[in-house]
């Protein structure tokens, strides 16, 4: 496919290592996975410690990157996430063993050597966290404040996504402390699969091509909507232009089924600055999905949910574009 860099097969040792650096672009979906996606997980990753010889597929990463040292996460972001959120469990466990005069100077040293091989490190002076992930705008507060600084998590004015990461590093933390008692052991357990989950590593140019991948290969994990399709493609335009410092906002007229449609439909944006013209997006978005020239995106009847049309607006206008 034009535009496509590279494609390869990583383990995630080889992902998150030699300084290698991943964001989630702000108009990426939140986190939510949720206990039967981190069950699945775990169960995969037992099988492989009783077979030496067992490799588990991840499934395909979709990357852009203009410099091979930072990469933007356009597809895969729920995987990667979920990975580092079992690893802080870890981590966790290994810093309760220390807390408790366990073997506390080697497990500590446990604790460091993992963090700054798949997490990142800890700022000596100010204590900030600089991580090897980036999650999006509203994940990476939560994740850098209190997950990678293996703090006391807060259970109040909390959103959707940082509820689902704070459940699934707890749900991870009470079975990796069962089922690894000992700092020796917890170490073992990361280092044992690291290099067994691999990945098939898709590396693109720019956001068409890889919103094209993105589309094409949206059959794994949790599934995406028509309107979570279209958004972050819309969203991945303006933001690549960076049209004002205020962001334009997606505001669905509510998520229920229309009985009426079957089809989802954006009927204008005109950003004022963002270097682009509804006809432009529209035609770009169709070249992308294959589709006729104004041709509505058709949504699945079975798998998915039809809404209504969604306005995007500017908080400066506070002015619906449809």
């Amino acid at each position: 496919m034009k535009g496509i860099q590279g494609t390869s097969n990583k383990t995630y040792r080889q992902l998150m290592g030699n300084g290698l650096r991943y964001e989630i672009p702000k108009f990426q979906r939140d986190y939510s996975w949720e206990t039967e996606q981190w069950d699945g997980l775990w169960q995969d990753i037992r099988a492989l410690l009783s077979d030496e010889d067992q490799e588990h597929y991840m499934g395909y990463l979709v990357l852009q990157t203009s410099n091979n040292k930072e990469f933007q996460i356009i597809d895969g972001q729920q995987r990667i996430t979920t990975m580092s959120l079992l690893v802080l469990a870890v981590l966790k466990a290994l810093k309760v063993l220390s807390d408790a005069g366990v073997d506390s100077e080697n497990n500590l040293k446990r604790k460091d050597s993992l963090l700054n091989s798949y997490i990142g490190y800890i700022d000596p002076v100010t204590l900030i966290s600089n991580n090897k992930l980036k999650l999006n705008r509203n994940s990476d507060d939560y994740y850098k404040q209190h997950l990678v600084l293996l703090k006391d998590l807060p259970l109040r004015n909390t959103n959707a996504s940082e509820k689902n990461m704070r459940e699934c590093f707890y749900w991870y933390y009470e079975r990796v402390k069962k089922e690894f008692p000992t700092g020796e052991s917890l170490a073992a357990f990361v280092d044992g699969i690291v290099d067994k989950l691999f990945f098939t590593v898709i590396e693109v140019t720019d956001q068409l091509n890889a919103f094209k991948v993105f589309e094409t290969l949206n059959a794994r994990g949790v599934q995406l909507s028509a309107s979570d399709l279209l958004k972050n493609y819309l969203f991945s335009v303006v933001d690549d232009t960076k049209p004002h410092l205020s962001e334009i906002e997606v505001y669905l007229h509510g998520n229920e089924i229309d009985p009426e449609s079957d089809l989802y439909t954006v009927e204008r944006i005109l950003p004022e600055n963002a270097g682009d013209t509804w006809g432009g997006i529209l035609l770009r978005r169709n070249q992308a999905l294959g589709l006729s020239a104004g041709q509505p995106y058709p949504v699945g009847k079975e798998t998915e949910p039809r809404s209504r049309p969604t306005a995007l607006y500017r908080k400066d206008q506070m002015v619906p574009t449809l």
